[in-house]
Protein backbone atom coordinates (compact mmCIF):
# COMPACT_ATOMS: atom_id res chain seq x y z
CA UNK A 1 0.00 0.00 0.00
CA UNK A 2 1.63 3.50 -0.82
CA UNK A 3 2.04 5.91 2.10
CA UNK A 4 -0.38 8.45 0.60
CA UNK A 5 -2.98 6.13 0.52
CA UNK A 6 -2.49 5.18 4.28
CA UNK A 7 -2.55 8.49 4.99
CA UNK A 8 -5.61 9.36 3.27
CA UNK A 9 -7.16 6.55 5.16
CA UNK A 10 -6.42 7.53 8.54
CA UNK A 11 -7.53 11.11 7.73
CA UNK A 12 -10.75 10.26 6.40
CA UNK A 13 -11.34 7.75 9.18
CA UNK A 14 -9.79 10.18 12.50
CA UNK A 15 -11.68 13.17 10.48
CA UNK A 16 -14.63 13.11 12.99
CA UNK A 17 -12.39 12.79 16.16
CA UNK A 18 -10.39 16.14 14.48
CA UNK A 19 -13.45 18.37 14.08
CA UNK A 20 -14.29 17.79 18.02
CA UNK A 21 -10.80 18.51 19.17
CA UNK A 22 -10.85 19.90 22.66
CA UNK A 23 -9.16 22.85 23.39
CA UNK A 24 -9.08 22.91 27.31
CA UNK A 25 -6.98 19.76 27.54
CA UNK A 26 -4.54 21.07 29.85
CA UNK A 27 -1.29 18.53 28.66
CA UNK A 28 -1.82 18.81 25.27
CA UNK A 29 -3.22 22.32 24.19
CA UNK A 30 -3.73 23.58 20.43
CA UNK A 31 -1.90 25.90 18.70
CA UNK A 32 1.55 24.35 20.64
CA UNK A 33 4.91 24.26 19.14
CA UNK A 34 7.18 21.41 20.37
CA UNK A 35 10.98 21.17 20.50
CA UNK A 36 12.34 17.47 20.58
CA UNK A 37 15.49 16.19 21.77
CA UNK A 38 16.26 12.08 20.91
CA UNK A 39 18.51 9.12 20.96
CA UNK A 40 18.13 6.95 17.32
CA UNK A 41 18.79 3.81 16.59
CA UNK A 42 18.50 2.93 12.61
CA UNK A 43 18.84 -0.55 10.83
CA UNK A 44 18.25 -1.01 6.95
CA UNK A 45 16.59 -3.61 5.20
CA UNK A 46 15.97 -4.18 1.51
CA UNK A 47 12.51 -5.02 2.09
CA UNK A 48 9.75 -4.40 4.56
CA UNK A 49 9.31 -8.84 5.13
CA UNK A 50 12.79 -9.05 5.56
CA UNK A 51 13.63 -6.99 8.82
CA UNK A 52 12.06 -10.05 10.65
CA UNK A 53 14.74 -12.01 8.82
CA UNK A 54 17.72 -10.66 10.08
CA UNK A 55 19.53 -9.54 13.16
CA UNK A 56 18.96 -5.92 14.76
CA UNK A 57 21.92 -5.88 16.49
CA UNK A 58 23.94 -4.47 13.29
CA UNK A 59 22.46 -0.75 13.44
CA UNK A 60 23.45 2.28 14.34
CA UNK A 61 22.76 4.51 17.32
CA UNK A 62 22.81 8.45 16.84
CA UNK A 63 21.02 11.19 18.31
CA UNK A 64 18.68 13.75 16.46
CA UNK A 65 16.06 17.07 16.54
CA UNK A 66 12.68 18.02 16.16
CA UNK A 67 10.36 20.89 15.96
CA UNK A 68 6.14 19.98 16.28
CA UNK A 69 3.09 22.44 15.65
CA UNK A 70 0.05 21.11 16.83
CA UNK A 71 -3.43 22.85 15.44
CA UNK A 72 -5.53 21.30 17.46
CA UNK A 73 -4.51 19.05 20.13
CA UNK A 74 -5.33 15.84 18.01
CA UNK A 75 -3.57 17.21 14.80
CA UNK A 76 -0.50 18.44 13.98
CA UNK A 77 2.76 18.65 11.92
CA UNK A 78 6.35 17.89 12.20
CA UNK A 79 9.97 18.10 10.78
CA UNK A 80 13.22 16.48 12.28
CA UNK A 81 16.74 15.27 11.39
CA UNK A 82 19.05 12.74 13.06
CA UNK A 83 22.86 11.91 13.05
CA UNK A 84 24.29 8.40 13.42
CA UNK A 85 27.35 7.91 15.10
CA UNK A 86 29.49 8.06 11.73
CA UNK A 87 27.76 10.70 9.87
CA UNK A 88 27.27 14.14 8.88
CA UNK A 89 24.25 15.70 10.92
CA UNK A 90 22.16 17.52 8.53
CA UNK A 91 22.79 14.32 6.19
CA UNK A 92 18.75 14.11 6.17
CA UNK A 93 15.51 15.59 7.22
CA UNK A 94 11.65 14.60 7.46
CA UNK A 95 8.09 16.10 7.62
CA UNK A 96 5.39 14.26 9.27
CA UNK A 97 1.57 14.66 9.54
CA UNK A 98 1.00 13.99 13.04
CA UNK A 99 -2.02 12.35 14.62
CA UNK A 100 -2.50 11.46 18.21
CA UNK A 101 -4.97 10.54 20.33
CA UNK A 102 -4.76 11.82 23.92
CA UNK A 103 -6.01 9.57 26.25
CA UNK A 104 -8.41 12.04 28.89
CA UNK A 105 -5.97 13.65 31.41
CA UNK A 106 -3.91 10.45 31.61
CA UNK A 107 -1.06 12.52 29.85
CA UNK A 108 -0.78 9.27 27.60
CA UNK A 109 -1.41 9.71 23.99
CA UNK A 110 -0.39 7.18 21.20
CA UNK A 111 -0.05 8.74 17.55
CA UNK A 112 0.62 7.60 14.38
CA UNK A 113 2.14 9.75 11.79
CA UNK A 114 3.57 9.85 8.16
CA UNK A 115 5.09 12.14 5.93
CA UNK A 116 8.17 12.75 3.20
CA UNK A 117 11.99 13.85 3.56
CA UNK A 118 14.94 13.50 2.00
CA UNK A 119 18.70 12.11 2.54
CA UNK A 120 21.49 13.59 1.32
CA UNK A 121 24.59 11.00 2.20
CA UNK A 122 25.35 8.72 1.00
CA UNK A 123 22.91 9.48 -2.19
CA UNK A 124 20.42 12.26 -2.60
CA UNK A 125 16.77 11.08 -2.63
CA UNK A 126 13.13 11.67 -1.58
CA UNK A 127 11.76 8.97 1.00
CA UNK A 128 8.44 8.67 2.17
CA UNK A 129 7.81 7.58 5.64
CA UNK A 130 4.97 6.27 8.22
CA UNK A 131 5.16 5.07 12.11
CA UNK A 132 3.95 5.28 15.63
CA UNK A 133 4.60 6.06 18.98
CA UNK A 134 3.50 7.15 21.91
CA UNK A 135 3.98 10.06 24.77
CA UNK A 136 3.34 10.80 28.21
CA UNK A 137 3.15 14.54 29.30
CA UNK A 138 4.13 15.25 32.90
CA UNK A 139 2.99 18.52 32.01
CA UNK A 140 1.75 20.98 29.08
CA UNK A 141 5.50 21.53 28.92
CA UNK A 142 7.46 18.47 29.04
CA UNK A 143 7.17 14.81 28.21
CA UNK A 144 8.62 11.36 27.21
CA UNK A 145 8.14 10.68 23.41
CA UNK A 146 9.19 6.96 21.91
CA UNK A 147 8.11 5.89 18.43
CA UNK A 148 8.84 3.86 15.30
CA UNK A 149 9.25 4.79 11.82
CA UNK A 150 9.80 2.41 8.62
CA UNK A 151 11.13 4.44 5.95
CA UNK A 152 10.82 3.54 2.00
CA UNK A 153 13.73 4.66 -0.19
CA UNK A 154 14.44 4.80 -4.01
CA UNK A 155 18.21 4.00 -4.51
CA UNK A 156 19.40 2.96 -0.88
CA UNK A 157 17.93 -0.21 1.18
CA UNK A 158 14.85 0.95 3.24
CA UNK A 159 15.03 1.19 7.05
CA UNK A 160 13.68 1.04 10.22
CA UNK A 161 14.31 3.95 12.81
CA UNK A 162 13.08 4.16 16.55
CA UNK A 163 13.83 7.43 18.43
CA UNK A 164 13.04 7.66 22.61
CA UNK A 165 13.63 11.11 23.37
CA UNK A 166 12.03 14.70 25.32
CA UNK A 167 9.70 16.74 24.27
CA UNK A 168 9.51 20.16 25.40
CA UNK A 169 6.69 23.01 24.62
CA UNK A 170 6.95 26.29 24.06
Amino acid sequence: MKLTTFISMVTVALAPVVAHADSNDEKFPANQLTLDGFGTYHQTFPTFGSQFDRNWKHGNFGGGVGLNYFFVPYLGLGVDTYSEDHGAFFKNVAGSLILRMPVAQSGFAPYIFGGVGGTFDPVNEWTEHAGLGVEYRFSRHIGLFGDWRYTFEEKEPNSNLVRVGVRFGL
